[in-house]
């Protein structure tokens, strides 16, 4: 693929490959007791943001006849004033149209340390481990996905959750 040379401001042709990989299903490994209520702060904020159902009201057909405007339907016409009914009620659901894509650098790199008890790559997997926990929460459509090389040939693509996966 081509890959764009920041210093000459040029696209080179040619220039690295992309070896799709697909990840080995692995469970999530034991989490400390901190990322455990983080995740459950997180899923709970995420949750919020889950599309709720709604009403709406006066429609000329739905799932529910409206009372009042049964009522309120039957003096008009009564009294000749029915000009078209809208004695309905129907819930929907609120759509969002969202989807989420977190690309990680799993390179060599990432294996240095933060401190005496952390690497980068730790990090990394709690973010993804936190990450999907709350996307899962509110269902959104969302994809993990890796990459590590030695240079840049040949640069290894790994998906760890597929959009069409579910998250566990």
């Amino acid at each position: 693929v081509p890959e764009w040379n920041y210093k000459t401001k040029q696209l080179l042709q040619n220039q690295c490959r992309i070896v799709p990989m697909q990840s080995l299903a692995q469970p999530i490994a034991a989490s400390d007791q901190n990322l455990f209520q983080v995740s459950r702060k997180l899923k709970r904020q995420f949750q919020a943001l889950t599309p709720k159902h709604e009403v709406v009201h006066h429609q000329a057909d739905g799932d529910d006849v409206e009372l009042d405007e049964l009522v309120r339907f039957t003096a008009d016409r009564k009294h000749g004033l029915v000009d078209g009914s809208r004695l309905y009620r129907s819930t929907k659901k609120q759509q969002r149209d969202l989807s989420c894509l977190l690309l990680a650098d799993l390179s060599r790199s990432t294996e240095s340390h933060i401190n005496n008890d952390q690497r980068v790559i730790d990090v990394i997997k709690d973010a993804l481990i936190l990450f999907g926990d709350a996307l899962d929460a509110c269902r959104d459509p969302f994809e993990i996905d890796g990459f590590y090389s030695l240079r840049k040939d040949p640069i290894r693509f790994y998906t760890l959750k597929s959009f069409d996966e579910s998250y566990g």
